[in-house]
């Protein structure tokens, strides 16, 4: 089964043939097909690359992320995985640079690293070096131009829209599954029954 690339923030002018001469080098191109963005999205153009091996793909990630096509910087990751990866010590600590080199609070290296993760080591440098040209230039507004976003938003934001939808679902709605509470918090928690034969209390009168 061909390996699949989500290839984001191109300009509307790159065409199915641009993006086949973009990956010719690195092996051959099963298919390309342009991803259908709803006409309300703010997510930039992007298009689906299918190789014939996991290794061509891992060798574009590493040399085409941060590079520029028609004055725009691609972000090149996995369309999704079969086999989610785990976290590692590497994707931790890169997550813990990362967060530190962004100021965000500590509380944020668990997106950060799934970040890592799902969308890749090259990615994840590629997005970092653009925010901090961002932020060196002045940063960058909120939606409603209000106020400047931190370090760490502006990379939250690009890396949103230049991931996958189901990448980004991977990284952003993430939840953490529910504890089970004890068996003596459930109890406590469960109204006493009626005993047997005997009729429950009238319901207290209305207030009028």
């Amino acid at each position: 089964m061909p390996e699949a690339l989500y290839v984001s923030n191109l300009s509307p002018e790159c065409t199915e043939g641009d993006i086949r001469e973009l990956f010719a080098p690195f092996g051959p191109v099963a298919a390309v097909e342009a991803v259908d963005q709803p006409p309300e999205s703010q997510w930039p153009d992007a298009m689906i690359v299918y190789l014939e091996d996991a290794q061509i793909g891992l060798q574009a990630q590493e040399e085409l992320n941060g590079t520029e096509l028609d004055g725009r910087r691609l972000a090149v990751s996995w369309l999704d995985y079969n086999d989610p990866p785990q976290p590692t010590d590497e994707t931790w600590q890169l997550a813990a640079q990362i967060a530190e080199q962004l100021e965000e609070e500590p509380d944020a290296q668990r997106r950060v690293e799934r970040v890592v993760r799902y969308a890749g080591i090259p990615f994840t440098e590629a997005i970092v070096q653009e925010t901090l040209e961002i932020e060196a230039a002045g940063g960058m507004l909120t939606q409603d131009g209000e106020r400047r976003r931190t370090p760490g938003g502006v990379f939250f934001y690009l890396t949103r829209g230049r991931v996958s939808k189901e990448v980004r679902k991977r990284i952003f709605y993430f939840r953490k599954p529910k504890k089970k509470k004890p068996a003596s918090a459930e109890k406590a928690e469960k109204p006493a029954s009626t005993a047997p034969g005997v009729a429950a209390p009238p319901p207290a009168p209305a207030c009028r």
